[in-house]
């Protein structure tokens, strides 16, 4: 008499505890082009499939490929994930990114997870795999500000004689992840007859433009003048602009309550670096 022996029970693979899961790119597709001197903000869905919760403060780091952090020998950008993130659930992570002064052709960069612990992990069947960013760097098209459609109304030309803005300070602005100051300056006609000059900034990133903002200038040996960092004019960015012109402008009022306009000025802004 021959027995069958009994049927062999497959044994699962245990899920790895820390394992992610690609879902999409939220932004910056693959082979997206972007020219040199530029950045944005790289997003990426994803999803907990392993066995273990992610805890806050989990963050992302970049392993190899191309290093497209804002500054080469900078520190890993660190992007933390402030909420736990249970199996099964989806989470999007962020890395700031640079093409920087890369010649052009076609750049990888991988990341991975990493844990307050310090496991790193990522996707794949045992989560060990980095998910990567892949851009086509092209030469850097060198265009022409908008022409202001500034039109002069009746306040605009009685008002204080406002003389040239003067900038000084990087002209790329701001610097990769180098929190900059530019200083304005601006002489006008008849200090004693003015009431209050101020310098009025917005930002225009192709069809996009955003609000006024006004800040009073302060007179000092003989000028108005007034300096910005990029800590101040960030928050003003809504939506997030990835790069464009600060345009800027002087506002002056006499003490009668004339007002004239300067003409405007644009500045690059990259806004990469997200200080």
């Amino acid at each position: 008499t021959v027995t069958a022996a009994p049927p062999v029970t497959p044994t699962p693979t245990p899920l790895p505890c820390y394992r992610a899961a690609f879902v999409r790119d939220v932004t910056i597709p693959d082979g997206t082009r972007m020219e040199q001197g530029s950045g944005g903000r790289k997003t990426w869905r994803l999803r907990n499939t392993g066995s273990c919760t992610w805890p806050p403060e989990t963050y992302v780091a970049w392993v190899g490929g191309e290093n497209l952090q804002p500054i080469w020998d900078a520190p890993p950008d660190i992007w933390k994930i402030e909420r736990e993130v249970a199996p099964g659930e989806e989470v999007d992570v962020t890395v700031a990114i640079s093409t920087r002064s890369l010649p052009p052709g076609t750049y990888q960069a991988d990341y991975m997870l990493v844990a307050p612990d310090g496991t790193q992990f990522g996707v794949g069947e045992r989560g060990d795999q980095p998910f990567w960013v892949r851009i086509v760097i092209v030469p850097r098209e060198e265009t022409t500000p908008p022409t202001p459609t500034f039109t002069p109304t009746p306040a605009d030309t009685q008002g204080p004689d406002i003389g040239p803005l003067q900038v000084s300070g990087d002209r790329l602005w701001p610097p990769p992840c180098t929190p900059n100051e530019l200083t304005f300056s601006v002489a006008v006609s008849d200090p004693s007859g003015v009431d209050a000059v101020y310098l009025r900034w917005r930002v225009v990133d192709g069809s996009r433009t955003g609000r006024w903002i006004e800040m009073p200038m302060t007179f000092q040996n003989g000028v108005y003048v007034l300096t910005l960092n990029y800590a101040t004019v960030e928050p003003t960015l809504d939506p997030p602009y990835q790069q464009g012109q600060l345009e800027v402008q002087v506002k002056a009022r006499d003490a009668v309550g004339n007002t004239r306009y300067g003409p405007p000025q644009w500045i690059p802004l990259f806004d990469y670096c997200l200080q």
